[in-house]
């Protein structure tokens, strides 16, 4: 299984993902054996949400304000 990141992803601390039996893994670079295991649709509709701007509430900070 090979783990991608983000090119721009440079200190380290990134978001890493790999696809294994039909899945989407997702994982912290930082914490390797931490694994979120995602549906192929459930990721569909969160990276659409995410360019659709449904996440931009969040700030950097980890709040909502």
């Amino acid at each position: 299984m090979e783990w991608v990141r983000a090119n721009g992803c440079e200190s380290g601390h990134c978001v890493e993902v790999a696809t294994e039996y039909g899945h989407i893994l997702v994982r912290n670079s930082q914490i390797p054996l931490e694994i979120i295991r995602f549906m192929r649709d459930e990721w569909s509709t969160f990276t659409k949400g995410v360019a659709m701007g449904d996440f931009s509430v969040i700030d950097l900070h980890g709040g909502t304000d």
